[in-house]
Parts: C-alpha cells; sequence; structure tokens
C-alpha cells in the first residue's frame, strides 16, 4: 500500500510540474545590441546638419567626452531672427528590432519656453515623421550651464529610418542655445518564450523509509464446472435378418 503511494505522489509532482512549464513558459533574455551613430561627434562625415542661417556647428568647449560636440541654436545678436538648427543621420538596426533606447547630453546655454527641441524618427526619404521621440520646452532642457543626461525608450518604426535633433527658435527673446553630445543608441528584439524541455520522468524507486508490504497471494482461480449436455438418444434401427438361402438336394 505505501508503495503504491509513494508511485502515485511521484506521479502527481511530474504532472503538476508539466503544467506549470506549459502555463507559465519561462522566456529568454531580451537580445540588446549597441548601434555605432558615432554620437560623439568627432567626425563631420558623419551626421548632416542643416538650417536657416544657423545650422549646428562642432565645438570644443563645453564637451561631454571626447573632443568635439554640437552646438545648436541662434548666436547673441541674432535674437530677433527666427532660425532652426538640425542635424540628421540614416541608422539601420537588426531584423527584428522592436525597441529602441536613446541616450544623450544635453548642455543648456540659453533657453526660451517657446523654442522646441525636438527627437525624431523619419522615414528613410526624411519626408515623414514616424514617432516623435522626445520634445524639450524651456525648463524641461534643465538648469542652464550643466550636462543632463536624457534617456528615453521609443518603439522601433522599422529596419531603417532618419534620426534626426533639432532646434527652432520663433525670435523672441531670450534665444535658446545648447550643446548636444554623447548620443547613443541600443536596438532590443522582444522576448521569445523558450521551448519548453522535453522532461523524463525519474525511475520510480521505493525509498529505505518505507517498507513495502508483502505481495499478496493470488487467489485462486475458479474454474466454472461445464454444464453437462445432454446427449440425444440413438434410436436402434432394426437390423434386418439374412433370408436364409434354400439350397435344393
Amino acid at each position: 500500500m505505501r508503495y503504491s503511494r509513494a508511485k502515485a505522489g511521484l506521479l502527481i509532482g511530474i504532472l503538476s510540474l508539466l503544467w506549470v512549464i506549459w502555463l507559465f513558459p519561462t522566456r529568454a533574455q531580451v537580445p540588446c545590441v549597441d548601434i555605432d551613430l558615432g554620437g560623439g561627434f568627432e567626425d563631420p562625415t558623419v551626421w548632416a546638419t542643416a538650417g536657416s542661417d544657423f545650422p549646428p556647428q562642432y565645438v570644443s568647449e563645453p564637451v561631454y567626452e571626447g573632443t568635439y560636440a554640437l552646438w545648436f541654436g541662434v548666436p547673441p545678436g541674432a535674437m530677433e531672427r527666427t532660425g532652426y538648427s538640425l542635424v540628421y543621420r540614416e541608422v539601420s538596426v537588426p531584423p527584428g528590432t522592436t525597441r529602441l533606447r536613446f541616450q544623450w547630453r544635453l548642455w543648456p546655454i540659453t533657453v526660451q519656453v517657446s523654442d522646441p527641441f525636438t527627437v525624431d524618427l523619419l522615414t528613410p526619404d526624411a519626408t515623414e515623421t514616424l514617432i516623435r521621440v522626445w520634445l524639450g520646452q524651456g525648463d524641461q532642457l534643465g538648469p542652464v550651464g550643466r550636462w543632463h543626461a536624457i534617456d528615453i525608450t521609443a518603439p522601433a518604426p522599422g529596419e531603417r529610418f532618419v534620426l534626426r535633433f533639432a532646434l527652432l527658435n520663433d525670435a523672441t527673446d531670450p534665444v535658446t542655445q545648447l550643446v548636444l553630445d554623447a548620443v547613443r543608441l541600443e536596438a532590443c528584439q522582444a522576448a521569445q518564450p523558450k521551448t519548453p524541455q522535453a522532461i523524463t520522468p525519474t525511475p520510480t524507486f521505493v525509498s529505505p523509509l518505507i517498507t513495502p508490504s508483502a505481495t499478496p497471494s493470488p487467489s485462486p482461480t475458479v474454474t466454472p464446472t461445464p454444464t453437462p449436455t445432454s446427449t440425444p438418444t440413438q434410436t436402434s434401427t432394426p437390423t434386418a435378418t439374412p433370408t436364409p438361402t434354400v439350397t435344393a438336394t
């Protein structure tokens, strides 16, 4: 009896484990890769710059890392003029990328609450905005005269897109000026559920602490007594008595 209960308990445990694995499949670690953007602005050929009158300029002060950073804005003395400054480049991420993590450093020099600084993901031909990653204005850019870290996560719009940083000045005093440096991108794929591995049941064994009961002797098998079948009575067929042959003397 104890031996049977031990087997039943082991079987129930194995079935419960299989049910949990099926109901709550474990997930693989999310694979992420760093995409080299040249976001330290050490090479002036990596990013394209544009602007109405004041495109971004490479500067050596302030710099968060490396030798150069990128300045945006309207210089002092031109505060009555509307202008925009932008920098952009095309980006490719691995197939299956679903999530993007952007990081960069900003050093506000002067800020105006009505001047937006935007980070956008555009179509590869840069004609349409797919996702606005970030919008900062005025105090959202942080206190002036120090570096601020920005860390934003956004869905991936595809394997190819254009990343653009842009600042618009609306000619209102004071103008907005800032420096951008240390732009980084991490591309991540969605976690995939692991395929549950087949579990080989552990061989059944008897614990030394369990004394198996003696094996009961099998009960004698009762052999049914055949019911006698009546044998039909045979009718005696009279045997013809041969006629004696008379032989002439």
